[in-house]
């Protein structure tokens, strides 16, 4: 297991991409949270 951990990734496209797409990660976990505010009438 060590072995795994010290290798570097072959692959950087899966983080590369979740990268490019975070700002919108972000909204719709923001957007899903007022939603539930909302629903529940809780004011913050």
């Amino acid at each position: 297991m060590g072995k795994v951990l010290e290798l570097e990734q072959r692959e950087q496209a899966g983080s590369s991409s979740y990268n490019r797409f975070e700002y919108q990660v972000h909204w719709i976990v923001c957007h899903i949270i007022g939603q539930l505010e909302n629903n529940a009438g809780i004011v913050l």
